[in-house]
């Protein structure tokens, strides 16, 4: 069923039509009676187009607003017909029942269905020499059968409109429920105003909460993360070309936060085929990306400090060879940490462990890489370096673990060992072969202690 707002903007249309109506009327009756002869309908139409007018503006009880334009139709007929009795202002009389159909209300129809029999039933038997001169009067039958036909033919229209209108909710209720419970979020971007328009709003953006359309400048300069406006770029660019395309790229909202979106998307070709609108769906993957960062760092990362791991430091060191760079090894061992765990406990180890390798990392270079190899053994994976460098790093690596470490409110004083492969070029780089020799020379040098 329409709802009341929908009810008001068909008052509105037809109350409108009524009114341009009658004044093309009461325009063709000057030119050809004069005045005189559509006075008594004017009066009629300024009471009561006042009535529905008012009726309309203030928005009063739509529904009611809507049997009365109904009633007000047929009675300006009435007054129409007495006045001027012709066959043209007949046949605009039947026009009401079609009409009224646009309310798709059932009662709305056969109210004017009514008005339509009874002005038929008036205009026949009171004007029929001016209105039917050639028509039997047993011929009113056929009148009537037609008015009912019609009627029975506008309810059956409404109730196969309304059904058709109730199947058509529901499926995109469902499909709104469904996309609510998945995050997704379909759009469209119409090229010509640059106007980017969304189904629901973006999740976690407090500051698009008030609008379901942003232009497409403004999106692309305020939200998309910087690092990802190229592939934004390139994605559009496949879907402009009518290809279907998947891309993921980032948003940040104001408090920095960054919430990830897989956008899909095909090109929409209008009749003049001019591409002129983007359509598809944004899904919100950020848990799942959340999820593959924990996994990732799950397989390449140590749990407790947060180094690399082995994998990762084999990783890292097959890309680096790749890229043609020199290579060298650090290896540090912790000088008697088991008789921190059996003074204080392995807890007290495993902080001590995470103190140690954050002070490490704070004294490497960005482009080093810390692995932890187990127990209380460190690899440093350097490039790009020389003798220098390394004996640089070293230096400030024992330098920075020479202070105590407070550990449950208790100063831990440690020391460590340290070893270092010669540095290699990366066609003659062997990983397993550095390790052991930084690990060899790390011996000598605890076995020096």
């Amino acid at each position: 069923m329409i709802d009341k707002e929908g009810i008001h903007s068909r008052n509105v249309i037809l109350f409108s039509l009524i009114v341009v109506f009658y004044f093309v009327q009461v325009f063709i009756n000057i030119l050809i009676e004069g005045i005189a002869s559509v006075f008594p309908p004017v009066i009629l139409f300024l009471i009561f187009g006042s009535i529905l007018l008012l009726f309309i503006i203030k928005k009063i009880n739509p529904e009611l607003t809507m049997y009365t334009i109904v009633i007000f139709t047929y009675l300006y007929f009435f007054f129409l017909l007495t006045d001027s009795p012709y066959l043209v202002n007949y046949l605009f009389m039947w026009l009401g029942l079609p009409v009224s159909a646009v309310y798709q209300n059932y009662r709305a129809v056969m109210l004017a269905g009514i008005g339509s029999l009874l002005l038929t039933f008036y205009a026949f038997f009171s004007f029929r020499n001016e209105i039917f001169p050639n028509v039997a009067s047993g011929d009113f039958v056929f009148f009537l059968i037609f008015g009912l036909f019609l009627m029975g033919f506008l309810l059956l229209f409404i109730k196969v409109t309304l059904f058709l209108w109730k199947k058509k909710e529901e499926s995109s209720s469902k499909l709104n429920n469904v996309l609510q419970q998945t995050d997704i979020i379909t759009w469209s971007y119409d090229r010509s105003t640059d106007l980017l328009s969304l189904s629901n709003r973006l999740p976690n953006m407090p500051e698009l909460s008030d609008t379901l359309e942003i232009s497409g400048k403004q999106m692309v300069g305020n939200y998309i993360h910087s690092e990802d406006i190229d592939i934004l770029k390139r994605t559009f660019f496949e879907i402009e070309k009518g290809e279907a395309h998947t891309a993921e790229y980032r948003i940040v909202n104001s408090k920095g936060e960054i919430i990830w979106l897989q956008c899909r998307g095909v090109s929409f070709i209008n009749e003049k085929e001019r591409k002129a609108k983007i359509e598809g769906i944004l899904i919100d993957v950020t848990k799942q990306k959340q999820m593959e960062e924990h996994i990732k760092k799950l397989a390449y990362y140590d749990s407790l400090t947060g180094a690399a791991n082995r994998y990762k430091l084999k990783q890292r060191f097959e890309s680096l060879q790749k890229l043609g760079r020199t290579l060298a090894i650090i290896f540090i061992d912790m000088n008697a940490f088991k008789q921190v765990n059996d003074t204080y406990g392995h807890d007290a180890g495993d902080r001590l462990l995470k103190k140690v390798s954050k002070r490490i990392q704070e004294e490497m270079a960005e482009t080093d890489l810390l692995c932890r190899m187990g127990g209380d053994e460190f690899v440093i994976l350097l490039s790009n370096v020389d003798d220098a460098k390394v004996s640089a790093a070293i230096a400030r690596i024992q330098s920075a673990l020479i202070g105590p470490f407070e550990v449950a409110g208790v100063p831990i004083l440690v020391s460590a060992s340290v070893g270092r492969s010669t540095i290699m070029k990366a066609d003659q780089a062997n990983l397993d072969r550095m390790l052991q020799q930084a690990d060899a020379e790390m011996y000598l040098g605890k076995g020096r202690r």
